[in-house]
């Protein structure tokens, strides 16, 4: 599809799109609104509304997204959805009902491809660990350095590609070692096995994080005692936030800005009845202190990346 940076006023719609954000990613619940309508208006059509959840649960997600539905149906709205899920949460029931009552239903951020949800757009996870991975390689010099790494539940395919990526880039480095690796399942478990082990463990050169959970309490407390370096792949604004203060060397970061907005196209191309199929992955990008302040003109603004893709947009017969 074209990608337009058309800012007109989107006409009257039947077309009614519901955009519901894990409590993760409501802290840049702005960035997701402001790409979600402009997409809208390059189209000339349809309007968004916006849920940002304060729990992370399969029935909260359903209640949403049956709110929605009868609101907008009584309004004789047509219904779309757009969502931001957090991987940890398994949203298969709730996509598969609004999908089988025959709503769109376009996925950003985290994918569950068995709940039969339209299309899917988020970063390139194995970039993103590759980019990381190396990042840590490049800095690391010529000396012997250890790091430990704080990553999700592994049978969660993004977690799994994040890590292994970061593994793969590591393990080419001569002189970098995973020292440790501890599974984030359980918050504040694996955060107290972080805080014996730095306890007992001199000399750390880096925590490398696939999460944003240690910009999070109860992480927060440990780290602000550590004076290592600090890397993670996260886009939250307590991640950001890190950056600009100085305690994180470095983040890799998805685009979601282009996510939210790739992800609104597909939702009004459904509602036409057009057949969508996944776009490539959108390109991780990197955030260090050196280029924090340009990233910080064009982050939530516009597109950072200029995305590559591939969905046909065939009118659907079914």
């Amino acid at each position: 599809f074209v990608i337009s940076g058309c800012s007109e006023k989107p006409k009257q719609s039947a077309f009614k799109i519901g955009i519901i954000v894990c409590p993760t990613l409501a802290s840049q619940l702005d960035i997701i609104k402001s790409a979600s309508q402009a997409a809208c208006s390059a189209s000339g059509q349809g309007d968004v509304f916006i849920r940002a959840l304060k729990s992370d649960n399969d029935t909260d997600f359903r209640q949403a997204i049956d709110k929605l539905i009868k609101e907008k149906e009584s309004a004789k709205s047509i219904v779309g959805f757009v969502i931001g899920a957090n991987c940890s949460t398994d949203l298969k029931p709730a996509i598969r009902k609004a999908v089988i009552t025959g709503h769109p239903v376009i996925l950003f951020n985290c994918d569950f491809p068995e709940s039969k949800r339209d299309a899917y757009i988020g970063m390139d996870e194995i970039s993103a660990g590759k980019m990381l991975g190396q990042e840590i390689a490049n800095n690391a010099g010529q000396s012997t350095r250890v790091i430990v790494m704080i990553t999700g539940d592994e049978s969660i395919l993004m977690y799994k590609q994040r890590a292994s990526a970061i593994r793969k880039q590591i393990d080419m480095s001569a002189n970098v070692n995973i020292i440790k690796t501890i599974i984030n399942k359980n918050t504040q478990q694996a955060a107290r096995e972080l805080s014996d082990f730095l306890n007992h463990t001199p000399n750390i050169y880096a925590i490398v994080s696939t999460g944003d959970w240690i910009f999070k309490t109860p992480y927060e407390n440990i780290l602000s005692k550590y004076n290592g370096k600090i890397y993670a792949i996260a886009n939250t604004k307590q991640a950001i936030d890190a950056l600009k203060a100085g305690r994180v060397t470095a983040l890799v970061v998805s685009d979601l800005y282009s996510e939210a907005y790739i992800a609104t196209h597909l939702c009004l191309m459904r509602l036409q009845n057009q057949i969508v199929e996944n776009p490539k992955p959108i390109k991780p990008v990197l955030v260090t202190q050196d280029n924090i302040k340009e990233f910080l003109k064009k982050w939530g603004k516009t597109m950072l990346v200029k995305p590559e893709t591939s969905n046909s947009e065939k009118q659907d017969t079914r």
